[in-house]
This record gives structure tokens, C-alpha cells and sequence, in this order.
């Protein structure tokens, strides 16, 4: 069994990138982040709040309404807490965007995650949606290159912690 990761960190940190590049260089799979996964949960809820036509443009919208997103999925999840992980775990190695802490423990208690990878991007923080911070994470995958030499850096540490994981 492939090792099952969970990206973890604020929005636009590069966790979708993280996720996109290891489903592309290594033998982890990755079809779409917890966003993506929630799009339809959402637009169920919020089509006609938002006028939202399809759950694309809801997607599209996301981050304006993050807290609300965070509260729709948290509530989709229960009674555990993981309903929605449960779910895409059947088709991903990686879990992109867990955003509360209760819900990244029961991943791990659970054994539906095998690590926790927090990406750090300095500036890039989140108010209402998020319950998890840094220190919940077993590792601090850094994010800081701009300009001419992103994503270059960064792709070589994401290739640095795909051979450790020896994927």
C-alpha cells in the first residue's frame, strides 16, 4: 500500500501544487483536493444563496465564503469527523486541505493517513475556516521561492521527500 499523505496549510499556500506534482512524478494518486471533493456538498447548499449555477462556480467562488465551506463540509463529516476523507481516500494517496484539527487526528486514529505535511508559505494565513496549525503536522514542507525560481526549488524538495517516503 502506498504511503497517504495529508497536505495540510492555509489556502494558496501550494498544497494543489504539492498534490499535482507528486501525482505526476511519483506512484502516489491524486484526482482532486478536499475543495474539489466538496464542490458538490457545497453548491447543494449554497446554490441558491449564491446563485450558483453549477458546482464549478461554486469552486471557482470558494474563497470568498471559506467559513461557510469549512462549516457545510464539518457538518457533512459527521459523526466522525472524516466522512468526506473517508470518501476520497478510496481514490487518493494524498488528502488535500484538511483544515481542523479534530478531523487530522481522526484521519490518523483511523489509519487513513499515514502523515501529516504542513506547507508553509509565509503570508499566506487563514481566519474562520481553519482549526489546525503548524504544529499538528509531522512535517514543515517549505514553501518561500518567488519569481524566477519558483516552482524549481520547490519541486526539488517535493523530490527530496518523495524519495524518502520511497515513492
Amino acid at each position: 500500500m502506498a504511503t497517504r499523505i495529508a497536505l495540510c496549510g492555509p489556502g494558496r499556500c501550494g498544497k494543489d501544487t504539492a498534490a499535482d506534482w507528486l501525482a505526476a512524478n511519483t506512484s502516489l494518486k491524486y484526482h482532486q483536493s478536499t475543495s474539489q471533493a466538496a464542490a458538490a456538498i457545497c453548491f447543494n447548499k449554497l446554490k441558491n444563496k449564491y446563485q450558483y449555477k453549477t458546482p464549478q462556480e461554486a469552486f471557482i467562488d470558494r474563497h470568498k465564503h471559506r467559513k461557510e465551506w469549512a462549516d457545510i463540509i464539518w457538518e457533512y463529516n459527521k459523526p466522525d469527523g472524516i466522512r468526506l476523507y473517508r470518501d476520497m481516500i478510496r481514490t487518493n494517496d494524498i488528502i488535500n486541505g484538511i483544515r481542523k484539527l479534530n478531523e487530522l487526528n481522526a484521519c490518523k486514529q483511523s489509519g487513513l493517513i499515514d502523515i501529516a505535511i504542513w506547507v508553509d508559505r509565509p503570508g499566506y494565513f487563514e481566519e474562520g475556516s481553519m482549526s489546525l496549525c503548524v504544529e499538528e503536522c509531522d512535517i514543515i514542507l517549505p514553501n518561500f521561492e518567488q519569481g524566477d525560481t519558483f516552482p524549481k526549488h520547490y519541486y526539488e524538495k517535493l523530490s527530496n521527500l518523495a524519495k524518502a517516503f520511497g515513492v
